[in-house]
């Protein structure tokens, strides 16, 4: 009813042993029960599971436009998040609560636990898969004592990465968060069962070698979120060659239902800038930059995204980090999609390389998009250096900013030395100091 409380008009029992044993039944009719009279007509399938990737990967392969059937469902067990602090009071104790987002079910949450830093979680969710090529479960962690629910840290399930890991399952591990604090964590585990369809559907007794299901098929996944999540225990030292691809889904700030994204990339000192893209919201930017990065140092690269305004302060929309860590484990890491945080949608491309300090830093352009040559360092001899970060693609946030002169450094004798990041106490300038 539009004005008060819906009317009870009766419900209906239905036997799930009687279903899984003749596994299909069309059109049967129920009586309706705490009710004077009506019955209901339901069609019911009994999808057996089974933990084959190929049987998930032959699904999704045949799968036609607007087919919405169940292609396997996942389970998740939270355990425990911990580092849950807020940066800007330390002191402060939030009231988490863990809520899980898919692409098509409602959301599910976990019961809160109030003011602590580290709370003990210990539930588990089974959730439908449909799309097995894009499908993601968002998961956020709440504080749900702030008024406005405020996501501490988040992070993504990525299906078709969880299909291509062994035995279909992530063990118990530690997830790392992002959000306001660059140590939270949460540990979890994922696994994925296929679901073979209704028409194959085993009766009581058969194995699904009998029931003519392929096990051999399968073809090559996306190159999309496929990388391992591991990472190192410490920050180490190095160089990183990170390559800002472009952003899809960003929200329409500017009246004409676009914006003029950039996006800020910084790391303790360091910070640089893209080129403006100018009335999108699907901008494109593929900007290379080179992180310096010190041992035991920060351990999260922020990227924040902004329109540019002519008049008044640039908005912000939105923001992630890449962890160092990861890629210094993975060493290379391409074409990941990350979920920006912080706004109402967006998403941002980003492709990583990670260079010891031992190593000699020749760029490798294999699986980047990008493929612009850097230029060769001059002669060994006391000359600035050269720097990757052009002046022309620069957007100058604050204007009163000086610009020093060049300052000469002694080089190393190598035959090339990729460009550096910018600092923002250099200006600009196409010269850096080390």
């Amino acid at each position: 009813d539009d004005r008060q409380d819906d009317e009870f008009l009766g419900r209906a029992k239905i036997q799930t042993s009687v279903v899984a044993e003749r596994g299909y039944i069309e059109g049967y009719w129920v009586d309706l029960v705490d009710t004077e009279s009506g019955k209901v007509q339901v069609t019911l399938s009994w999808l057996s599971v089974i933990d084959d990737s190929s049987t998930v990967k032959t699904a999704a392969k045949h799968a036609k436009p607007n087919d919405d059937s169940a292609k396997g469902l996942v389970h998740i067990y939270i355990d425990s998040c911990s580092g849950l602090f807020n940066q800007r009071d330390p002191t402060y104790k939030p009231s988490p609560m863990v809520r899980l987002i898919s692409n098509h079910e409602k959301s599910q949450q976990s019961w809160p636990k109030y003011y602590t830093n580290d709370p003990i979680i210990e539930q588990g969710f089974v959730m439908l898969i449909r799309a097995p090529y894009t499908d993601e479960i968002k998961i956020d962690v709440i504080d749900t004592a702030s008024k406005k629910d405020d996501v501490i840290g988040t992070c993504t399930i990525r299906i078709w990465s969880l299909i291509e890991q062994p035995g279909m399952e992530y063990t118990l591990q530690p997830w790392l968060l992002k959000g306001n604090s660059p140590d939270a964590k949460i540990v979890m585990s994922a696994s994925l069962r296929g679901l073979l369809p209704p028409q194959c559907s085993p009766r009581k007794g058969q194995r699904p070698s009998e029931a003519g299901v392929k096990t051999t098929e399968s073809f090559s996944a996306p190159t999309s979120g496929l990388s391992d999540l591991t990472y190192d225990d410490k920050v180490l030292p190095g160089r990183i060659r990170l390559l800002i691809h472009k952003a899809e889904e960003l929200e329409k700030k500017d009246v004409g239902g676009k914006s003029d994204p950039y996006v800020v990339i910084s790391y303790e000192t360091q910070r640089a800038e893209t080129q403006v893209c100018k009335k999108t919201i699907s901008p494109v930017w593929d900007h290379e930059v080179w992180v310096d990065i010190t041992e035991n140092g920060d351990n999260q690269i922020t990227l924040e995204l902004f329109d540019k305004d002519k008049i008044g302060k640039d908005e912000k929309m939105g923001r992630t980090t890449i962890d160092v860590r990861r890629i210094s484990k993975q060493k290379k890491l391409s074409q990941i999609w990350d979920t920006l945080i912080g706004c109402k949608s967006g998403k941002i491309l980003w492709s990583a390389e990670f260079f010891f300090d031992t190593m000699v830093q020749e760029p490798d352009n294999t699986n980047f998009s990008k493929t612009e040559e850097v230029p060769a360092a001059p002669e060994p001899s006391v000359v600035p250096v050269k720097s990757g970060y052009r002046e022309e693609n620069a957007v100058q946030r604050d204007d009163d900013i000086p610009k020093p002169s060049s300052i000469p450094v002694h080089l190393p004798e190598v035959d090339e030395t990729p460009p550096s990041i910018s600092s923002p106490d250099s200006g600009y300038d196409n010269s850096v100091s080390t």
